[in-house]
Parts: C-alpha cells; structure tokens; sequence
C-alpha cells in the first residue's frame, strides 16, 4: 500500500472539485483531515471527485488516501480467486526451480579438473577422465518438502564440448544427506549419467542428467547435501578432450515465498 497526501481546497459550501492526482492507481478509500464535511462522490486512476456537504466554506485542507501498488493489485486478482499470492503458491502445485552450484563454491583436491582457457578470455573448469571436484548444497525454506513428491530433485550437469571430436562420456556423482540434527551416512553407489555421445559441434552448450533423487526421508528445510562430482574414467570410445562444466545443479520444486517457522516449513 501506498500513502498519497493531496493539499487542496478552499471549497464553497455544496460545491464540487475534481483534482488529478496522477497516481495511476484508484485510490481504495479517502480520508479527510480536518474536513469531516467533505466527501468523495466520484474517483479514478487519475482523478478525484470531491463536495463539500457542510454550511460553510472549508479553508486548505489535506485529502489522504491510501492507493494499491501494481504488485498490491495483482495480489487482489489473486484474493479473487480464492487466496493472495502467497495463498495461491501454497495451494498450486509444486514448482520448479534451479538450485545452483556455481563453479567457484568448488572445492578440489589431487585429482582436480585444470581451472583452464575454454574461449576468449573466459576460464572454466575442465574435466579430463577420473578429475573431480567437491561441494555441499542447503535445501532452501522454498523447498515443497512437505508435500508429497516435493523432495525429489534432479541433478544435472551444463556442459561445454570445447572441440567438434566424436566421442562419449560419462558424469558421476557421489552423495551423502541429512536433516538438521540428522547423522550423515556412508554415500552409496554413486549416481551415473546415461554413456552419452559428445554432440560434434564445439562449444555447444549440453545438459546432461543423473537419475533423479528422492529425499522424502530427509525432507526437511535446511537439510544439507554433501557431494562428490567426477568425470568416470575407462568409458568406451571415451571423448578425448577435456570437457568444459559450466555449472552443476539441481532441479528443485518450490511452493512457498518461504517457511513458516525459522527451521520448520
């Protein structure tokens, strides 16, 4: 909401006056200050139509009123509907978003990708066989952990294929997972992308996927992910160049402007 505050005035008694108020908006309700006489008769996106009801002439006086942003209206077309925005996320079904892991949170030890000249004067990370690097993930207060199907997520990696060569290649990726006040386990096997042909055009822009993964056991907000991402090494008719990552991350579903409670949805 927003406050308009108008000087206006003096105003005979029983006459009428219409002021352009250029707010752009039609203000929800007036309020006369000290001019319990006058009273609005008609308004719009641009002006104000206002009488004088009293015996007597009103000197100056202020007209404020309070006027709906563009958000603010939106947010009534929603209540319309049956709910403001924040009703209407809760109830929708769950939305996707990305959850991104942006390159320089990497962490990397002996067996790490070159922080290499990919084009121009941009550097990435590229990965040859067996390189790999590290990093955690906190699920946000977006996260529609609480409903059902709301903690799968999809990771995914967005690669760069610096030259046309022929060639496959496979992404790993190791994990471990837990809830506040949760014991992080031994990860498991790890995930793998599908063996997949390099696309023979250089510096086409790929995404490749792993399988999908179900945390509805660990779904809550502020849950943390630990995780080991590498290129497999020994892959049949292997790309021979390294390959560019531009970015990991990890498909999420959303279905509120955030949580209720500071650690429960």
């Amino acid at each position: 909401m927003l406050d308009a505050l108008l000087a206006v005035g003096p105003l005979a008694a029983g006459a009428q006056q219409v002021v352009v108020h250029g707010l752009e908006a039609t203000p929800d309700f007036l309020l006369p200050d000290r001019a319990s006489n006058i009273v609005v008769i008609a308004r719009s996106s641009t002006t104000v139509t206002f009488r004088n009801d009293g015996g007597g002439t009103e000197s100056a006086f202020f007209l404020a009123w309070k006027v709906h942003s563009i958000q603010s209206r939106q947010d009534q077309q929603f209540a319309r509907q049956g709910g403001g925005i924040a009703k209407d996320l809760e109830q929708a079904a769950a939305r996707w978003d990305d959850l991104m892991v942006p390159n320089s949170a990497f962490r990397i030890g002996g067996t790490a990708p070159a922080f290499t000249n990919w084009i121009g004067g941009l550097y990435a990370y590229a990965f040859a066989e067996g390189e790999q690097v590290f990093f955690e993930t906190q699920f946000p207060h977006t996260w529609a952990c609480n409903v059902a199907g709301g903690a799968v997520i999809s990771p995914h990696c967005h690669l760069v294929f610096p030259s046309a060569a022929a060639g496959n290649y496979v992404f790993g990726l190791e994990y471990t997972v837990a809830k506040i006040d949760g014991v992080f386990g031994a990860p498991g096997a790890a995930l793998e992308t599908a063996v997949t042909a390099s696309p023979g055009v250089a510096n086409k822009h790929v995404i490749v996927e792993f399988p999908d993964i179900d945390l509805t056991a660990f779904g809550e907000i502020s849950a943390m992910i630990a995780c080991r991402l590498f290129r497999k090494s020994g892959v049949a008719g292997a790309y021979a160049d390294d390959i560019v990552l531009l970015e990991f991350d990890w498909h999420i579903q959303k279905n509120d402007l955030g949580s209720h409670g500071e650690y429960l949805k």
